[in-house]
């Protein structure tokens, strides 16, 4: 009887780490670029952190405000304002309101009223004018309407953070004394949002947030906005010099990268994947730090959930669990070709009759696509 391999398991989590104390990518040094740009640019400054999806940005980004705050003789405090947590809502509103909130800054009245713009009145009247009347006056908490409104009360908040003097402005009451030289903004997710509301934020930021004392950075897949906001490759790049002053973009990693990145996750995690299994989940995910950590996730399930039909007597102890680097391809064709994935569980000899295709050229190329019309197959 084979002996089933057993496997840890042992989740990896999915969140923003700080890069100074982990850093298994080797991103820590667009952090520390970051923090020299932030320190020495002229404001107002944009800065375009430009990576694809799952590569890291908001990890950067949490770790420079880590940076930048716990620094005592710091004079920059940097604000993240997470544009998909408050997709639902209204940006203007939402964004004055966690601004006030980070700073701990008191409303002033006339803040106050401005964020309430709708008021209704309910009149009712009884049998006779002269023994019934009740009126009552209500309002809602309402979205910034003109955009100009949003600007001064932006300008108003950052005024009172930066300790700077502008005439005929109100200034909203704060609970110590706040002096610093500059605030990096961070709107983060901005390319999660939907269409129209990703734009909203962008032109809004160029507009009317490109104030003294304020650098925005925005972490965004380039490449994924540009098809996003459906403009030629040409007309994308004339949108993004105008929107930003400087870019850094987070170089591609490689598939050795990617390797070693799987390896340091098994080791740490005590996964106990052979690098077979390592190697075949770094070639499909060779752009992704992300789906690498969700795939070796899913993963782990499959292969507890292997354990368990084994120990049923389901399958033949081992069956499975010996055979991880074709549960791990398996699971890649499940998750990224789900009407192929469907195919070969009604028909499992289909693997063998593909592989035995791919051998003798029967594939005919279309495009980026290859057909195998026997088998009305189509593979990229």
């Amino acid at each position: 009887m084979v002996k089933a391999q057993k496997i840890t398991i042992k989740f990896i989590p999915d969140k923003e780490i700080n890069l100074y104390k982990d850093d298994l990518l080797g991103t820590r040094s667009y952090v520390d670029a970051l923090v020299d740009i932030v320190k020495t640019c002229e404001t107002p400054f944009t800065i375009g952190l430009l990576g694809g999806w799952g590569s890291g940005k908001s990890s950067i980004v949490r770790t420079l405000q880590e940076e930048l705050n716990s620094n005592t003789k710091s004079k920059i405090k940097v604000f993240i304002y997470d544009a998909w947590k408050y997709s639902k809502d209204d940006f203007k509103r939402t964004f004055i309101l966690e601004l006030l909130n980070y700073f701990g800054l008191d409303f002033k009245e006339s803040i106050k009223e401005r964020l309430y713009l709708s008021e209704s009145q309910t009149i009712e009247w009884g049998f006779s004018k002269l023994f019934t009347y009740k009126k009552s006056t209500s309002k809602t908490f309402g979205a910034i309407v003109y955009p100009e409104q949003f600007e001064s009360i932006f300008k108003e908040i950052i005024a009172k953070i930066t300790g700077r003097k502008m005439e005929k402005w109100e200034y909203v009451k704060n609970k110590q004394n706040l002096d610093y030289q500059k605030v990096a903004v961070v709107i983060d997710n901005i390319d999660r949002c939907h269409k129209e509301l990703a734009l909203e934020m962008l032109l809004t930021i160029k507009n009317f947030l490109a104030i003294k004392g304020v650098v925005f950075i925005i972490p965004v897949d380039e490449d994924g906005l540009k098809n996003y906001l459906k403009l030629s490759n040409q007309d994308a790049n004339e949108f993004l010099r105008k929107l930003f002053n400087s870019t850094v973009r987070i170089k591609r990693f490689t598939e050795s990268d990617l390797f070693d990145f799987c390896k340091n996750l098994a080791q740490r995690y005590e996964l106990r994947f052979s690098d077979d299994v390592l190697s075949i989940v770094a070639q499909e995910f060779a752009k992704n730090p992300r789906r690498i950590i969700q795939f070796l996730n899913n993963l782990q399930s499959e292969v507890l959930l292997s354990e368990k039909i084994e120990k049923m007597g389901l399958v033949e102890k081992g069956a499975i669990t010996n055979n991880l680097p074709m549960l791990a391809k398996l699971l890649i064709i499940k998750e990224e070709w789900p009407e192929l994935y469907k195919a070969i569980s009604e028909d499992p000899d289909l693997l063998n009759r593909i592989t035995q295709a791919l051998k003798e050229n029967q594939f005919k190329k279309e495009g980026d696509i290859y057909k195998l019309e026997a088998e009305n197959v189509n593979l990229t």
